[in-house]
């Protein structure tokens, strides 16, 4: 019997979207379209009972950010995974080709191919921070350095650090989502035995341990939180690079008193979006 879905779409701006749709897994929506401003999220007729809807408007509306679900009809089953999948093209961000597997794109000789099948309950993965972050990672990394990717999501920035020269990278984040899939992922593109992967927080950063290039693509709030872990594991002379930021938050990030002994090298821009590069006084 053909199931109907529910679409709902949802005001929302980009920055809540992610995390969203990590706190909504349990209501097991059958996937969502992203834009700037709003979200449209497909689920299960049988799922969005009252207590599940209760929840829902209950999260938007507790948000600081003006959140509220502007339209709702009943659609007819469809084939999800196939017209998402139809969707999803490679990008470029620097000398990355990002693609999924069931792509073949044309690469340069000197672009390097970042195979990540992205998770359809969770987006494509392709934002802007992550493509700034991309675009940084060659003039930053260096042979055989030592990675940390905090908030690791698919795994895309440590592999690509990998691939660059990096000897081992250490990626970790809450949801277990990213563990799975940063896993297949490294998998995929082959640098399983350099990337360990954790589910977990800033847990995992271990004081005692330097790394040669920090990675953190979250949101301001945890960054703030996580600055002075993250600034103490960066070895001296070494480099920092902070992300999932908006462009108002540059000045307050960089100003952090965690950060007082980093010296600023450069910030990129894509939208509202920016990517600061830090460097650690040696």
């Amino acid at each position: 019997m053909p199931t109907n879905h529910i679409r709902l779409e949802i005001r929302m701006p980009d920055q809540l979207q992610e995390i969203f749709m990590s706190a909504f897994d349990g209501l097991q929506f059958s996937g969502f379209e992203q834009f700037d401003d709003r979200l449209i999220a497909y689920v299960d007729q049988k799922e969005m009972n009252d207590n599940g809807r209760e929840e829902l408007e209950q999260w938007l509306a507790a948000q600081r950010e003006e959140c509220y679900i502007e339209s709702e009809q009943v659609v007819e089953e469809r084939n999800w995974n196939e017209e998402w999948e139809q969707s999803i093209r490679p990008i470029r961000a620097g000398r990355f080709v990002i693609t999924p597997t069931w792509a073949d794109p044309e690469a340069g000789p000197e672009e390097i191919i970042l195979e990540i099948d992205p998770k359809m309950a969770f987006g494509t993965g392709y934002h802007e921070t992550t493509r700034l972050i991309l675009r940084l990672l060659p003039d930053v990394v260096q042979k055989d350095d030592k990675v940390l990717d905090a908030g690791t999501g698919s795994g895309v920035l440590a592999i690509a650090a990998l691939k660059l020269g990096a000897s081992h990278a250490l990626g970790f984040d809450i949801d277990e989502w990213s563990y799975r899939n940063a896993t297949e992922n490294a998998l995929l593109n082959h640098v399983s035995d350099r990337f360990v992967i954790k589910e977990g927080g800033a847990e995992h950063i271990d004081s005692t341990v330097q790394y040669d290039t920090v990675l953190a693509n979250i949101n301001r709030n945890i960054l703030m939180e996580m600055a002075e872990k993250l600034a103490g594991v960066t070895r001296p002379g070494r480099d920092l690079i902070l992300s999932g930021l908006m462009l108002p938050d540059e000045e307050l990030m960089l100003k952090h008193a965690a950060l007082k002994d980093f010296e600023h090298v450069n910030s990129i821009y894509e939208n509202e979006w920016v990517a600061i590069w830090l460097k650690k006084k040696a």
